[in-house]
């Protein structure tokens, strides 16, 4: 997972956050940040959950058989940059 600042202005993008749980899912991976500042990622095809902190520092790991969780939300991130400004 990469996370990225955008600064409009300047058309530059700085990696805020960097975090690989060396697991891979073909298909509905998510993440997701919490209100404690920690970082929610699921690999649900797989079934591997992890919260990790702000430095990426894994802090809980749940292993289970493939659950087949999936959730639809409008976006994560909120609207896209401007394009061509």
């Amino acid at each position: 997972m990469l996370e990225y600042a955008y600064d409009l202005a300047a058309s530059t993008a700085t990696e805020t956050f960097d975090y690989s749980s060396g697991v891979s899912a073909p298909y509905s991976g998510d993440v997701q940040r919490l209100r404690n500042g920690n970082t929610f990622v699921t690999s649900s095809p797989v079934g591997v959950f992890h919260e990790v902190d702000a430095a990426g520092n894994l802090l809980h790991e749940i292993t289970t058989t493939t659950v087949g969780y999936i959730e639809h939300r409008k976006t994560l991130y909120g609207p896209p940059p401007p394009v061509g400004e």
